[in-house]
């Protein structure tokens, strides 16, 4: 059976915007720019969408939790592993359905933004005034 598979990296300060290294900062960047196109290219797959730090493609699996995990072995197997699990990869994948792409698509944005906000968050109280307004 045929699923579309969403692979996204979340949380990118933890890549690259704890430090002012730059070359830190564009290595971190570019792992997670390249990870749709990186799984696509390790299942020989297209990539039907690969902007920033995330994917979009096909693959055969036997259900949707098998594809989800064999994309998750895939993640963990890339050699930008090492500073992109730092970050949150999430992956979400659903059976293929041609006539309904654009549906399946936002679904699966939207399953993967509502894991994005079950994630744990540390929160600090204040320290001696302003530690950061937008975070």
């Amino acid at each position: 059976m045929q699923f579309l598979c969403h692979v996204e990296v979340f949380n990118l300060i933890e890549l690259f915007g704890d430090c002012q290294d730059l070359s830190t900062i564009r290595g971190g960047g570019l792992a997670a720019l390249k990870i749709g196109a990186d799984v696509a290219k390790a299942f020989e797959v297209d990539n039907i969408v690969g902007s920033a730090s995330q994917g979009l493609f096909l693959l055969e699996a036997e259900s949707q939790a098998a594809a989800e995990e064999r994309v998750r072995k895939e993640v963990a197997n890339l050699p930008a592993w090492r500073v992109l699990q730092h970050g949150t990869v999430l992956v979400a994948a659903t059976p293929y359905d041609e006539g309904r792409f654009a549906e399946q698509r936002a679904e699966l944005r939207a399953r993967l933004r509502w894991r994005q906000m079950q994630a744990t968050t540390v929160t600090y109280p204040t320290l001696d005034g302003e530690v950061c307004r937008i975070d």
